[in-house]
């Protein structure tokens, strides 16, 4: 009987062994591979990069690296869609130390399509295509929180950042979710026969929403303020002359560019009850502004991309009056500017020719006094690595120390590849 007793003793003792031994491969299996979300997690290596500096660089240009593809540079990481190809979707983000180039960590989920990324405030959402809405902590590359969205699948492929909530648009709603927690904050529903395109503008008391209101002939473009804290539509005006471009100008103002009336544009004071719209001169093609000054880019000759007299102009948004210009030299021309902390930052490029190539000869980023447009300084920019047909160099993201340029492929979306860090 004790050998018998030794024995069954010896028995428990192994398959507690092997209790122990799958719990423990479970617990690796649900806190490193798949868990019920189909998610992986690798990373975070090493310590949290720090960005190369604060704010927009004034004098860019000590530190260059190439980032192809990224979609984000957010402090001292470089974000990249991963798993896709030409045969398939994005299935994951990379976080990517925007130093070294090394994978700092990389979320994804199994068999699933990204179909928008947006990173702000320490958070990086993805928006998938089966429905879940999923923020991820930038430090960690950890799930945060996840929002499952079946009744807004197949919606709009944006999302947008502010006033601490992440928000996303369907047909008929808008939908804001509570950055930190991932609670639904509020729903906007559009009128009945409305149908929601986008959203235009973000300001810190509300959204400005484009749609498209009636059928057929009779269908009216409208744009809808709609509260930023409670969800609520607070007023609705025409979206006239063929529809507008927006640009955020200060806490309450906008600055909207017709599509249609190149020769004109709205300022928009949205601080009331009720938007108050001016229409002032504005005949040029691209822009961007702040604190009430709007740096616009025209040619000279009838528009024609390719030749022409490029020039950068400084406009009042108040009255459209010009502040500034500044001319490109003979046979060069500007991408597409960027305006913060009073400086402008544009890249000088060569002309294209007839098929919309670039001509050969070296790039130089400029930066501009936006008060007196006067440079303040200059920085080569590497040509691109590839052949492909691209277009424009633009710059593409100036904050937390660096300038990242890019080449804007000739796609009906902005799409940068061979993008190049300028560090401060």
């Amino acid at each position: 009987m004790g050998s018998v007793n030794w024995r069954s003793r010896r028995s428990l003792g192994a398959l507690l062994v092997l209790a122990l031994a799958v719990g423990a491969g479970v617990t690796w299996w649900l806190t490193r591979g798949p868990d019920e979300y189909g998610e992986r997690v690798s990373g975070p290596h090493g310590a949290y990069p720090t960005a190369l500096g604060t704010g927009a660089p004034p004098a860019p240009g000590r530190f260059t690296r190439r980032v192809d593809d990224a979609v984000d540079i957010v402090g001292g990481l470089s974000f990249h869609l991963s798993g896709e190809t030409e045969k398939a979707y994005a299935r994951g983000l990379i976080a990517r130390n925007l130093r070294t180039g090394r994978t700092y960590w990389h979320y994804k989920r199994d068999g699933k399509r990204i179909e928008a990324v947006r990173v702000a405030d320490g958070t990086a959402v993805l928006r998938y295509f089966d429905g879940p809405l999923i923020a991820v902590d930038v430090r960690s590359g950890k799930r945060r929180w996840y929002q499952d969205l079946p009744e807004e699948r197949r919606s709009g492929d944006k999302l947008w950042i502010a006033n601490g909530v992440v928000a996303m648009y369907t047909e008929d709603k808008l939908v804001a979710f509570d950055l930190k927690s991932g609670k639904r904050s509020w729903t906007a529903e559009v009128p009945k026969s409305c149908r929601l395109d986008s959203v235009r503008y973000i300001v810190p008391t509300a959204f400005g929403v484009e749609a498209t209101c009636g059928g057929g002939p009779l269908a009216e473009g409208i744009v809808l303020g709609i509260d930023a804290r409670r969800g609520t539509v607070r007023w609705r005006h025409p979206d006239w002359m063929g529809g507008l471009r927006y640009l955020h100008l200060a806490d309450h103002t906008v600055f909207a560019p017709y599509w249609r009336d190149k020769k004109h544009a709205a300022v928009i004071d949205v601080s009331g009850a009720e938007p108050a719209i001016r229409t002032v001169p504005n005949p040029d093609l691209d822009w961007d502004g702040q604190d009430g000054t709007v740096v616009t880019t025209t040619f000279g000759k009838e528009g024609k991309l390719w030749r022409g007299d490029n020039v950068l102009r400084a406009r009042g948004a108040e009255d459209g009056r010009i502040r500034w210009t500044h001319h490109a030299p003979k046979d060069r021309r500007f991408g597409r500017t960027l305006v913060t902390e009073g400086r402008v930052y544009v890249v000088e490029q060569p002309q294209e020719d007839r098929d919309h190539r670039p001509e050969p000869g070296p790039a130089r980023l400029l930066v501009l006094d936006l008060a007196s447009g006067k440079t303040l300084h200059t920085a080569p920019v590497p040509a691109p690595a590839h052949g492909d047909y691209v277009d424009t160099l633009d710059a593409w993201v100036v904050r937390d120390g660096v300038v990242a340029v890019a080449w804007d492929a000739d796609t009906p979306y902005y799409d940068p590849v061979d993008v190049t860090v300028l560090g401060g």
